[in-house]
């Protein structure tokens, strides 16, 4: 777990999942909705927001996946997250856990029937966990857009 990941995935199942050329972004965002398991993976610790100001830094924080494409996604959660802070999420896929590092891109306070909310956009970064994880996070994200 040394970086950012930046290199663009090469499989041309891929292209589906490409945006348009006059996007920002290098890879298509697909909403999603996942239930997933958030932990610190660094030093850094995130910012407790009062309602679970009682609860443990080593527990999970379960958070909702909005949106995923091939290069990161974005997460509602009840916990605040500092930028740069390195997590791990914990993400059931085919039956199976596979835990992913990511580095916390920004981190947004929502609020939505008088509950504050927190969403985060991640990026994934370097690690054997993450290059099994992307070929299968593909595939689910296929699946996704050819059901749209």
């Amino acid at each position: 777990m040394d970086a950012p990941l930046q290199e663009t995935v090469s499989d041309s199942g891929l292209t589906l999942l490409q945006e348009n050329a006059d996007s920002q972004r290098a890879f298509r965002r697909f909403p999603i909705n996942l239930t997933v398991n958030i932990s610190l993976c660094g030093d850094k610790p995130f910012t407790r927001s009062p309602a679970s100001a009682k609860s443990s830094l080593a527990a999970k924080s379960p958070a909702t996946l909005a949106n995923a494409s091939v290069s990161g996604f974005c997460f509602s959660s009840l916990e605040e997250f500092s930028q740069d802070t390195l997590i791990l999420v914990e993400v059931e896929l085919n039956r199976q856990i596979h835990r992913v590092p990511a580095l916390v891109r920004r981190c947004a306070a929502r609020k939505k029937l008088g509950r504050t909310f927190y969403e985060c956009g991640v990026q994934y970064v370097k690690s054997d966990a993450t290059f099994l994880f992307l070929p299968l996070m593909a595939h689910y994200l296929r699946q996704q857009a050819s059901e749209f």
